[in-house]
């Protein structure tokens, strides 16, 4: 299997593996949430690559349905718009968290209350 990158093929071995970092962009200038900057010498032997943001209603729909419910698309853009509401007009504080990781926990809670 081959892959293409900048415009060059590369062989790809079927049992290798590519190490992926991600980090916060705080995190590769300065200290954020604990973690301490990746140091220089690991940085150079490193790639970077852009990110982009990953559509939160698809992965919504995915997780409503992964929970057994059967209007998995309509839920799911109401989840979204709600979302989207709360993070802007609710407190954007540092400790509040709007994001994937609030959506995924309250989708497995909603799952769990659909099958009591």
């Amino acid at each position: 299997t081959t892959f293409t990158l900048d415009g060059s093929q590369h062989a790809l071995h079927p049992e290798g593996s590519v190490p992926a970092f991600t980090m916060s962009p705080a995190g590769l200038v300065a200290p954020a949430g604990g973690r301490s900057p990746l140091p220089e010498s690991l940085r150079a032997l490193l790639r970077p690559a852009a990110m982009m943001a990953p559509d939160l209603g698809v992965i919504i729909e995915a997780m409503l349905v992964a929970e057994g419910f059967v209007r998995a698309r309509e839920l799911a853009a109401k989840v979204r718009r709600f979302y989207e509401l709360i993070g802007t007009l609710l407190s954007q504080q540092p400790q509040y968290e709007w994001g994937l990781r609030s959506v995924r926990s309250a989708l497995e809670h909603a799952g769990r209350a659909r099958l009591a």
